[in-house]
């Protein structure tokens, strides 16, 4: 397995979070990592009233 994200294999990451595969055409995860960096995107603009299209991708 690995993150749909960034593409780390679960060898070098703390932990992996799989999605729900029936939206998608198979299992997605999200490892620790990304997700630290989705929050901080996420707090970063917690007050922003539009959703943006140039928000950072996550790496």
């Amino acid at each position: 397995m690995r993150c749909s994200f960034c593409g780390r294999p679960d060898t070098e990451v703390a932990k992996l979070v799989a999605g729900p595969s029936r939206l998608f055409s198979g299992p997605v995860y999200i490892c620790d990592r990304c997700a630290a960096q989705a929050m901080q995107i996420m707090e970063a603009h917690a007050d922003d009233d539009q959703p943006r299209r140039d928000a950072p991708r996550l790496t």
